[in-house]
């Protein structure tokens, strides 16, 4: 069966990004929305959704930060890592390397077929957690065995949790630039509203959400 990691959907973004759109809309239209909605949501970049939706650069800027902030700490924690709350150093670079991972996210979004508001949504997903297993692998068996040594009994919890996080960090950081991709998987996205006034399928998008990265 195929994994992936499941990343929480930005819901918060959801609720801004969901704006309203031109009446009458045709499936072209359908096609930039959600095309639109994507680059704003998982690459930050907001003009083509401001342009079509009326919406504020800053405010929809805002959101996708805050989305990335939920992402970073999704990803850390498929790692094993919880970021100690008073390290925002470390919180912060975390979102940064999120953003830069999501910034390669390949995606592809298909013109709705017939009358109906749907569009297909086609998926490169990013293989991160592949990519990076066997380092991590040899990072975590470094740290038991140094644990075993006693060279961590200083350590508070957070210290510990900190290092092994920044570890895991520096090898995303260099698998970054050379990160392969998985098979295509695609989610169909339902447009719903009407009168100038659409939002996208809460359901689809968790589905599509849980694309970008896989496990396998």
């Amino acid at each position: 069966m195929k994994r992936s990691i499941i990343l929480l959907p930005l819901l918060i973004c959801l609720l801004i990004l969901s704006g309203c759109g031109k009446s009458g809309a045709s499936n072209k239209d359908y096609k930039k929305y959600v095309l639109a909605y994507l680059d704003a949501n998982y690459k930050g970049d907001v003009s083509s959704y401001a342009k079509l939706t009326g919406s504020e650069k800053d405010a929809l800027y805002d959101s996708y930060k805050d989305g990335m902030g939920t992402l970073a700490s999704s990803l850390a924690g498929y790692y094993g890592i919880n970021i100690p709350s008073d390290n925002k150093e470390l919180r912060d670079k975390y979102i940064d390397i999120t953003k830069r991972i999501y910034e390669k996210a390949d995606y592809e979004v298909k013109e709705a077929d017939g009358e109906g508001a749907v569009v297909e949504v086609v998926v490169r997903p990013i293989k991160l957690l592949p990519d990076t297993e066997a380092e991590v692998i040899a990072l975590t068996e470094s740290f038991n065995a140094r644990k075993n040594n006693g060279e961590f009994d200083d350590y508070g919890t957070g210290k510990y949790e900190s290092e092994f996080a920044e570890g895991v960090l520096a090898i995303i950081e260099a698998k970054l630039d050379s990160l392969s991709y998985g098979d295509q998987a695609s989610v169909k996205v339902e447009i719903t509203g009407g009168d100038g006034n659409y939002s996208l399928n809460g359901e689809d998008l968790k589905k599509l959400d849980a694309l970008f990265i896989t496990a396998d």
